[in-house]
This record gives C-alpha cells, sequence and structure tokens, in this order.
C-alpha cells in the first residue's frame, strides 16, 4: 500500500515511525519521509550559522543505520535556493546516484 499525505508539521515526519511515502513542503522547507529514510531541503540545515552572508540551505539524507548526507545548494546544481521541491528532489537524485541507482551511460 502507498500513502500519499501532506503534512503541515515537521514533526509528524519523525525518522523510524511506520510510514510509507510522506511528503509535506512549506515556503523554507521541504520533506519526503519513507520507512528508513527522511529526506530534508530547507532553513534548518546550514553551511555556516555563525556567518549570515555565507549560509547556504543544504538538503539532508538521513537513514535509520545512522548515516546522514548534507549537500549545500550551491552542490545540488538547481538556479533558486528558495525553491524547496526543486532543491529536495535534487538532492534525493543525487543521493540515489551514490548509491548506486543512477542511469547507466
Amino acid at each position: 500500500m502507498v500513502a500519499h499525505e501532506i503534512y503541515g508539521r515537521t514533526d509528524d515526519l519523525y525518522l523510524g515511525e511506520t510510514m510509507i511515502n510522506k511528503f509535506m513542503a512549506s515556503d523554507d522547507y521541504a520533506v519526503f519521509t519513507v520507512n528508513n529514510a527522511r529526506f530534508y531541503y530547507g532553513y534548518e540545515v546550514l553551511t555556516d550559522e555563525s556567518n549570515e552572508d555565507k549560509e547556504e540551505w543544504c538538503f539532508k539524507a538521513s537513514f535509520v543505520n545512522g548515516a546522514d548526507t548534507i549537500i549545500p545548494h550551491s552542490k545540488l546544481n538547481t538556479n533558486d535556493m528558495f525553491n524547496v521541491k526543486e532543491n529536495l528532489m535534487a538532492g534525493i537524485g543525487i543521493v540515489l546516484n551514490d548509491m548506486g541507482f543512477g542511469a547507466s551511460v
């Protein structure tokens, strides 16, 4: 069974809960959570919180085995740091490619 639901709060999407395909987005972050992973893009993960001029929103992938991947916006190869859905999808694509799910040419 695949459920597609939109929630208005990130605490509905904690890692480890039994779930399939939960997605939510607002103006400043987007989250996609599946059974063993949580993918996030937005303002809550920054590259340099100590220097506002160098702050960059980030993509973060968290897995139940404890492995985390953080990718700053500048490495996502997208144009708009504030397009949360596009950046979330770009980050998921990079992680899947790194895991060996990329297309072979």
